[in-house]
């Protein structure tokens, strides 16, 4: 693959957790970054790219091949409009929009325009999810699946914080990771809703707490995201017929039957995401069913 000029749209936390995995892959190069905020100058010198405070007049820069866009979500579709209409490769960050009508819009536009379109869905790219994925069959057949997010996102009244309303809700912040990591190994179509239970911060009219439980074949599978509790931790337990797996996502950590099977901490958990991410990326393949999958399952039962 050629080298990929970059622009990233959005210079929050988000964005900051994908500068090392840029700068350290050959294959990229960070040409620019954009934020309304006056403090993108500095982190743009830092790294000698360019800055801009309009995304419009980064979308100008004929030298940019490929644009990052982790602004809110609610920000995504307009932004990654235009950037599929000035025909640059564009990557999301989960979820890609919060409608699936936005969501055929884009697809539509990367086909037309014979761009590569993505989501990076996070969760499938950490260290001990790509273990498992190779090494899932070795554990016999599979029962029962509860994953778990915690984050600390409340207050004491369970009000969702104010910097935390863009992130519009739990279910779609973190139900989408959960999904994500199923769709490693299983086909989410065939999941079929059970039940679901969702409380609301009356403020915000945003979930902040949403447990949905599905059915594939014989198998439960459950997803529970809860912000209550100032709390940040992320595990999955997976029961096999005889054994019990226990992904520990914050440790980056797997335990089998409550023994350390293979420890994978080797730095911070979000930067190896975006590290894996990008060494598996590659402009001729197209992730669109996937893309698509997830996110109809995320809006078809919220």
């Amino acid at each position: 693959m050629n080298q990929l000029n970059v622009g990233i749209i959005g210079a929050g936390r988000i964005a900051s957790k994908y500068l090392r995995p840029i700068l350290e892959n050959e294959n990229f190069h960070l040409l620019a970054i954009c934020d309304v905020k006056d403090s993108v100058e500095e982190t743009a010198r830092k790294y000698n790219a360019l800055f801009y405070h309009d995304y419009q007049k980064l979308l100008l820069n004929d030298e940019i091949d490929l644009v990052i866009i982790t602004t809110p979500p609610k920000e995504h579709f307009q932004i990654a409009k235009n950037s599929l209409l000035h025909k640059k490769n564009v990557i999301l960050e989960k979820p890609a929009v919060l409608n699936m009508v936005e969501l055929n819009v884009l697809l539509e536009l990367a086909r037309k325009n014979n761009v590569h379109f993505d989501v990076v869905f996070h969760w499938k790219y950490g260290n001990e999810v790509l273990y498992l994925r190779e090494k899932i069959k070795d554990f016999g057949e599979l029962k029962r699946i509860e994953c778990t997010v915690l984050d600390p996102y409340t207050d004491d009244s369970y009000q969702i914080k104010e910097e935390f309303i863009g992130l519009e809700g739990s279910w779609v912040d973190s139900g989408i990771n959960g999904l994500s990591l199923l769709s490693s190994f299983m086909d989410v179509r065939d999941l079929q809703l059970m039940e679901k239970k969702v409380l609301y911060d009356e403020k915000s009219n945003l979930d902040y707490y949403s447990k949905y439980t599905y059915a594939i074949k014989d198998k439960n599978i459950s997803i529970t995201v809860d912000w209550r509790y100032n709390a940040n931790h992320k595990y999955t337990h997976i029961y096999f017929e005889k054994d019990v797996l226990y992904l520990d996502h914050s440790s980056q950590r797997i335990f089998l039957n409550n023994q350390l099977l293979v420890d994978l901490n080797n730095g911070d958990r979000l930067e190896n995401h975006y590290q894996n991410y990008f060494k598996l990326y590659s402009t001729n393949s197209m992730n669109h069913d996937e893309i698509y999958n997830i996110h109809h399952l995320l809006f078809r039962d919220q």
